[in-house]
């Protein structure tokens, strides 16, 4: 738990433009991982920190590692969908959403992310 709270902390520095902080909270988390490595969300935590520090291909690596660990993990599903979305994939984007949505048909959160994915999709012509 501590290099998780440390993970979260040096996340939060990165947040307000602390430099390298991303680089760090990664390095906690993989700690984290390391001594807990059948926890999904401390994968995410790790695949988060990628993503806000421009590392794609890792945080993508972690997010799906995340999702082999929990098959229906939203926040998982969310973040794949974000990071393909980021690399210009909206096909990719709007299926990962999709199943997200499917998990929790009622979540409006997911409802709205969606129709979003599909509003910039066609308007993009994907």
């Amino acid at each position: 738990m501590n290099y998780q709270n440390l993970g979260n902390v040096y996340s939060t520095a990165g947040a307000i433009g602390v430099r390298d902080a991303y680089s760090k909270a990664a390095e906690a988390y993989q700690m984290a991982s390391t001594l807990n490595p059948f926890n999904p969300g401390i994968e995410l935590a790790v695949a988060r920190a990628y993503f806000a520090d421009g590392k794609t291909k890792d945080a993508k690596e972690l997010a799906d590692k995340a999702l082999s660990l929990k098959g229906d993990y939203i926040d998982a599903l969310v973040m794949l969908s974000q990071i393909a979305k980021r690399e210009g994939n909206n096909s990719s984007a709007l299926s990962y959403a999709e199943q997200a949505l499917s998990i929790s048909p009622t979540n409006q959160d997911l409802i709205d992310y969606v129709n979003s994915l599909k509003a910039s999709g066609s308007s993009s012509g994907n």
